[in-house]
């Protein structure tokens, strides 16, 4: 949890927030999906979304789901960004 907490200040900041969700998402910390979804919801983007509804993390592919629905996004199967795994560097 500290871990979590910590990433999500670095978030925060704006500085380098892509890279730091990134690390995030590929430490792959249990319980940390919840957090990371809230992120998605406050600074997502369309590119953020697909990062996270690719990344392996039914959780993430839910809140990435539920966002790009949200505005007007449709959400298709098939070969999409993977830019970042869940638990795997």
């Amino acid at each position: 949890m500290i871990v979590t907490k910590a990433l999500v200040r670095q978030v925060l900041k704006a500085e380098r927030r892509l890279q730091v969700l990134f690390v995030a998402v590929k430490l792959g910390i249990a319980g940390s999906e919840e957090k990371l979804v809230e992120v998605l919801e406050a600074f997502g983007d369309k590119s953020m979304a697909e990062d996270y509804l690719n990344s392996g993390s039914s959780k993430l592919y839910e809140g990435g789901r539920a966002w790009a629905q949200r505005r007007g996004y449709r959400v298709d199967t098939g070969i999409g960004s993977h830019r970042v795994s869940w638990g795997r560097f």
